[in-house]
């Protein structure tokens, strides 16, 4: 062998050896990250707060429908109009912000006899709905009544809700960490070790929250005998957390 030859075989060694180091300083290091993360993660309280609030309502949501038919196309236009702006005027009489009732949809149609072979054209039919927030419930029933009277001919699509929901979920959200606080000073005092710090603190979606809560679809009394009753439910918030303390030796 000359050599040349000699010192090549020589770097060659050299090399391999050099990778088996590093190849086994780089398993080391990720066997060391590996026990640090799982004594992160058992040296540690996980706990879960909850909490959970029933709330009156304090705003109420209407849809309010005029409809109208005639055989003329230009008549049912005219009279649904006609109806619409009474209601909105009552509406307004009655403290209904401008800003609080909003058009949902409009609609002419046809309407056939379709017992007929081929079908007849009948007249037309005229659709004007709004969708209503009512702020004062305990006059919600009245409101109601007197929109019927004005020229709402269905109400339906009654619910509730909170004005300020954030703010409720808000105060949830805090007593559930407080919630969570509290289970992990329970938990940590029967197991004879102390609470630390922090480590993470995670807010778990609520897939079923309660929205604006319904009613079903009604219509409002005209007769003006008595005023249509609404009762509204309680809105439930919840709020969840997820909460994890490290462990320190007891006090």
């Amino acid at each position: 062998m000359t050599m040349n030859a000699t010192r090549l075989s020589g770097l060659r060694t050299q090399g391999i050896i050099a990778g088996l180091l590093l190849c086994l300083t780089h398993n080391t290091f990720a066997q060391d990250q590996l026990s640090n993360s799982a004594a992160d993660f058992v040296e540690g309280i996980t706990v879960h707060g909850h909490s959970e609030m029933k709330v009156k309502p304090d705003i109420a949501f209407a849809n309010l429908s005029v409809t109208t038919q005639a055989k003329a196309e230009s008549d049912a236009v005219s009279q649904n109009a006609t109806r619409a702006a009474a209601l909105l005027s009552q509406l307004k009489q009655a403290g209904v912000a401008a800003t609080d009732i909003q058009t949902q949809f409009y609609t002419v149609q046809p309407q056939y006899d379709y017992t007929a072979s081929p079908a007849v054209l009948t007249g037309y039919e005229v659709v004007n709905s709004f969708r209503v927030k009512l702020v004062n419930l305990p006059k919600a029933g009245l409101i109601l009544d007197e929109a019927s009277a004005a020229g709402a001919t269905q109400t339906e699509g009654l619910t509730f809700d909170l004005l300020d929901r954030k703010k409720v979920q808000a105060e949830a959200l805090v007593a559930a960490v407080a919630d969570a606080r509290e289970k992990a000073d329970l938990m940590a005092g029967a197991a004879g070790v102390g609470v630390g710090r922090l480590r993470s603190l995670t807010d778990q979606p609520n897939l079923v929250e309660s929205g604006p809560r319904p009613m079903f679809a009604m219509r409002a009394a005209v007769n003006g005998t008595a005023t249509t009753p609404v009762s509204p439910q309680a809105i439930d918030i919840t709020e969840d957390v997820t909460a994890v303390y490290a462990i320190t030796s007891a006090r």
